[in-house]
């Protein structure tokens, strides 16, 4: 069978179709020179007649999966779909009209065999204290049918020689990943993930590759004996994902260690391990309270009562927020009151 690999072909509309291999078979948007960051392969609907937008879109998804619509048409249908190599892998994006219910099934005969790990990132559910969107993994060389309607999704795609020793292991899973720590970890490092990749280089796509792996399995297959080479990969996530929970929480005083364990859903310990490099969890949540109080200081119009930005960051009393801000930044907060105002009206 063939793998999801990027080659180019032009389809029926004069555009890219995925084609035997995958993505890289789409008509290229005029991109800057090729520079060291890596730029996707993107195919999308928008010049096309809007009777036209849906059929071209399912044309495109041909060699993957079968494709329709729940109530039968659609017009118009606006779609852009991005694709990265990531050395082996491909990660791709598809942006959709949300709320259009589609309906997709396996081929019988399937075309390629990879594996899907699939996400939409704004589908969020709340599951034992954990705020995730649902993470499935399936096999496209195995049956499956299901729809959504979801406006963006995200899918890394996984050839099965890279798997070659848990193959069986993999098709034999239910395509609903269990909701743990460890799935909102790998759906954030796969949000990340398609963030960062126009900004990787050719020599980072190997190491990226690698990271990745480990984290699928980590994911997938969880022990002790696949979350060791994911380690770094996983600390790293998981310190991304206190950082956001943190800054949702600023004005909350009792926010700490206790909360994050919760919602992150791992143990003390672990966590303990994971901000270690940083400093700590709690020298990390002041770091974040310090750095928001500089930006709203810094925005303010008029002189704001410092006491009442401590208060609303959490800080329990004006006098250690202005040690500690002055320990962070060299200079006390009143130095700092208006400062982006001042900048503005030298002209930066």
């Amino acid at each position: 069978m063939a793998s999801l690999t990027p080659r180019l072909r032009k389809d029926a509309y004069g555009r890219g179709a995925i084609g035997g291999t995958l993505w890289g078979e789409m008509r290229i948007h005029p991109q800057p020179a090729m520079t060291s960051a890596m730029l996707p392969t993107r195919f999308d609907t928008f010049d096309l007649a809007p009777t036209a937008q849906f059929a071209a879109w399912r044309d495109h998804y041909r060699d993957v999966f079968e494709l329709d619509l729940a109530d039968g048409r659609a017009a118009p249908y606006r779609a852009e779909h991005s694709a990265w190599g990531l050395g082996g892998l491909t990660l791709t994006r598809a942006s959709m009209p949300p709320g259009i219910v589609r309906q997709w099934r396996h081929w019988a005969r399937p075309r390629v065999d990879d594996w899907m790990l699939v996400v939409a990132p704004h589908a969020a559910r709340r599951t034992d204290e954990l705020d995730v969107p649902p993470l499935t993994f399936r096999s496209l060389a195995r049956p499956f049918e299901s729809r959504g309607k979801d406006g963006e999704v995200l899918s890394l795609f996984l050839p099965r020689h890279l798997f070659a020793g848990q193959a069986a292991i993999f098709d034999s899973l239910r395509p609903a990943v269990p909701c743990t720590g460890l799935t909102a970890l790998m759906v954030d490092y796969l949000v990340s993930l398609e963030h960062r990749a126009p900004l990787l280089s050719g020599m980072e796509l190997d190491r990226v590759a690698e990271a990745t792996l480990a984290m699928v399995t980590a994911c997938i297959l969880p022990s002790a004996e696949h979350w060791a080479p994911a380690a770094d990969t996983l600390n790293q996530a998981t310190v991304a994902r206190a950082r956001r929970l943190i800054q949702r929480n600023l004005g909350i005083p009792s926010f700490g260690p206790g909360t994050l364990v919760r919602e992150l859903g791992m143990s003390r310990s672990a966590l303990y391990r994971a901000f270690q490099p940083h400093g700590g969890v709690l020298a990390v949540i002041k770091q974040e309270r310090l750095i928001e109080a500089h930006r709203r200081l810094a925005a303010a119009r008029k002189a704001p009562a410092v006491g009442e930005v401590a208060l609303s960051l959490g800080f329990t009393d004006h006098s250690t927020f202005s040690r500690a801000f002055k320990q962070h930044f060299g200079y006390p907060p009143s130095d700092v009151i208006g400062l982006d105002l001042l900048r503005d009206s030298k002209g930066g």
